[in-house]
């Protein structure tokens, strides 16, 4: 590709990273704030300051992968769609939370998930997880339902998955596999809200994609992880070249995956550079903590960073630097 074309795709992909998710942002807590602001006046311990940072996170999260998505299949989501979307991104970051940060019997979750109109919520999460549970599966007809529900489920079972993470024997492969099916269930979590069919290579497309942004996560979790002991895709590398070369091994499925899908090209073009740009990001967060430790990851060094050295900006002029030129080079 000319650098030319390389340059209108970048003021897309900024146009998307930056206006797109202002715009974003303030229409997922448009359907969502009503249930924070609701569950903020009468709370017991189990809603935490990080459990509404989620919650104002995740849906912005949702709603930006589903329009990346339906840039891919040439859809337009409706704003009914866009409501459910946000609702489901809540959803996904109080199931973080209950796997995560909880001692929630798996049992009480699959109740909550299969009958909610007989769980008996006995905490406040568990009284903001039905309210916006319910009023989304309100919302979706019987079909729909069923697909949503279907894939609600397999994400359910990674989840589930995830808490095997805290072992700290478990073999790297299963690391991995947990890791990377976690990721992918999510956009195909929010992909079961758009009323349009999917088919199996779009399927694995999205999964991919899901994927390689859950070990992007991962990276940038890093210390988070470590102090948490719990075990990610990052955790278990010895040396950030590992990560990188993990990172560039994902990318090349996806890749390959898009050239295959018979999706528009084009779209599959711009798709793929946003993601590219992704990984860029991660190179470049790669050689900022490399200011402070070696190519080895070792726990004392990287716990005993400060959180201005672990923050990431992306407009910083030394990013940008990196960034630029090698956006500008982008093949597909």
């Amino acid at each position: 590709m000319s650098v030319f074309t390389n340059g209108i795709l970048l003021v897309q992909t900024a146009q998307k990273l930056w206006q797109g998710k202002k715009k974003w942002k303030l229409e997922a807590l448009g359907h969502t704030q009503h249930y924070i602001d609701t569950a903020k006046k009468n709370h017991d311990q189990t809603l935490s300051p990080g459990i509404f940072y989620k919650l104002n996170d995740y849906p912005l999260e949702a709603l930006f992968a589903a329009n990346l998505i339906a840039g891919l299949i040439n859809y337009k989501l409706t704003p009914l769609e866009s409501r459910l979307i946000s609702k489901a991104g809540a959803i996904l970051a109080l199931g973080d939370v209950y796997c995560d940060d909880t001692t929630i019997s798996f049992e009480k979750m699959q109740l909550m998930l299969e009958e909610p109109h007989q769980a008996n919520p006995v905490h406040s999460i568990d009284r903001l997880f039905l309210d916006i549970y319910k009023d989304l599966l309100i919302e979706l007809d019987d079909t729909q339902q069923v697909f949503f529900h279907h894939t609600l489920m397999q994400g359910f079972e990674a989840e589930k998955d995830s808490r095997k993470l805290k072992d700290p024997d478990l073999d790297a492969a299963q690391v991995r596999q947990i890791i990377k099916n976690k990721g992918g269930i999510s956009l195909l979590i929010y992909r079961s809200l758009m009323h349009t069919p999917l088919s199996e290579k779009e399927r694995e497309v999205l999964w991919l994609a899901g994927a390689f942004t859950q070990l992007i996560d991962d990276l940038f979790d890093l210390s988070w992880d470590m102090r948490k002991h719990t075990q990610t895709s990052a955790t278990i590398c010895t040396t950030f070249s590992e990560i990188r070369r993990q990172l560039e091994a994902h990318y090349s499925l996806l890749i390959a995956s898009l050239k295959h899908s018979g999706l528009n090209p084009d779209n599959c073009r711009e798709f793929a550079f946003v993601f590219y740009v992704f990984k860029l990001g991660a190179d470049a967060y790669i050689r900022q903590i490399r200011n402070y430790c070696d190519d080895l990851i070792i726990p004392e060094q990287i716990l005993a960073l400060s959180k201005e050295q672990l923050r990431f900006v992306h407009s910083d002029i030394t990013h940008v630097a990196f960034v630029l030129p090698k956006a500008f080079g982008f093949t597909y």
